[in-house]
């Protein structure tokens, strides 16, 4: 019973360590290697040609823009931020 525990001890000191260094990798590949305050935009441009008059025709642009990043930003004039 006492080398169960003992090897039920080990493992479970091996599963915590393996646990630390992962949440470390996983942390420094989010706030460091990936620019984690670095901002992201995805834009998507539709385009639709609709009748308008006789044979004029009226182009409409959606133009609509997504962050796939679980942070948010916000766009500053001052380093001249847009798009």
């Amino acid at each position: 019973m006492k080398r169960a525990i003992d090897i039920a001890d080990l493992i479970l000191k091996i599963l915590s360590s393996v646990a630390i260094v992962g949440a470390g990798i996983w942390a420094m590949w989010t706030f460091w290697l990936s620019g984690s305050t670095d901002w992201q935009n995805n834009l998507t441009l539709e385009t639709q040609v609709l009748p308008y008059h006789d044979d004029l025709r009226l182009l409409v642009i959606h133009a609509r823009s997504r962050n796939p990043r679980n942070v948010t930003f916000e766009l500053s004039s001052g380093t001249h931020d847009s798009y």
